[in-house]
């Protein structure tokens, strides 16, 4: 008998190359919505990472200078003007003072300090005596607690292309210690007992200081690529939007650039005034 051949037959044909394009082009697609989600979401995260270390920076330091500011003129003795004298030694009278014991007349809030460097209490640096100790003056030799307190706003820091707050710490080498990196403005507004608020007060002025308003602009300490800050921020002595203001930050205009900034104002009752 004769073998019974039999054929099979199969579609043997691929994927024409427009059919392989276009499935190319469709994953393409898909991969670039996932990863342009995905670093859309990152970059929202790292804002907010961002947002949250400044407001806790903030939060350090208002703390720390609320509770400062809260002192001056503390006088736990009640005595007038803690015995009306510094103790500052017979090197460091003020010019013009005829006084005894090498003393000078105490200012709570002040314009210079015992060891004779410039502490002035302005917009930008604030200084203060209080007598933490309680022996009814206010001694620079005393010892810790420091009984004179003064902070500055430093632009440029050294060492750092961002500004600063400063701490000075009296004393035989009286020095500033930076206590907040990343500072890009800071105002001090007094509100005075006889007179209106104002941010550079005369000498005359200083003891009639009975709270502080400070304001303060921090901003993160990297920049972000996708981010572009072009708010004008105003402290408080030039809170009206409408109207020009000297005060403002960075000259009243945006600074246009990747940094996110956090402004905080608050003040701060001086209760032994």
């Amino acid at each position: 008998m004769q073998a019974e051949t039999r054929l099979f037959c199969s579609d043997t044909r691929g994927f024409t190359l427009l059919e392989v394009l276009i499935a190319i082009t469709i994953g393409i697609l898909i991969i670039s919505t996932v990863l342009g989600f995905f670093w859309m979401q990152r970059s929202s995260a790292d804002l907010q990472q961002d947002v949250a270390a400044v407001q806790q920076d903030l939060r350090g330091i208002s703390q720390m200078l609320a509770s400062n500011i809260r002192i001056a003129g503390y006088n736990p003795q009640h005595q007038e003007d803690f015995n009306d004298f510094v103790d500052c030694g017979a090197a460091a009278l003020t010019p013009g003072f005829q006084g005894s014991d090498a003393e000078q007349p105490a200012i709570r809030f002040h314009n210079q300090d015992c060891d004779q460097t410039n502490v002035t209490t302005d917009a930008t640096n604030i200084a203060f005596v209080a007598d933490i100790n309680g022996d009814g003056r206010i001694n620079r030799t005393a010892g810790p607690p420091i009984e004179q307190i003064a902070y500055r706003f430093t632009p440029v820091c050294a060492g750092s292309r961002s500004g600063c707050l400063e701490q000075y710490s009296p004393g035989a080498n009286p020095s500033w210690q930076p206590v907040a990196q990343n500072i890009d403005g800071v105002e001090f507004l007094y509100h005075l007992s006889n007179g209106p608020d104002v941010t550079n007060p005369a000498q005359v002025q200083l003891n009639n200081i009975r709270a502080v308003t400070v304001t303060i602009l921090a901003r993160a300490a990297s920049p972000k690529k996708d981010f572009i800050n072009n708010i004008i921020y105003r402290p408080a002595s030039c809170a009206n939007p409408a109207a020009p203001c000297d005060q403002a930050f960075n000259g009243g205009n945006p600074w246009n650039d990747n940094f996110l900034r956090q402004m905080l104002t608050f003040t701060v009752q001086c209760r032994n005034l």
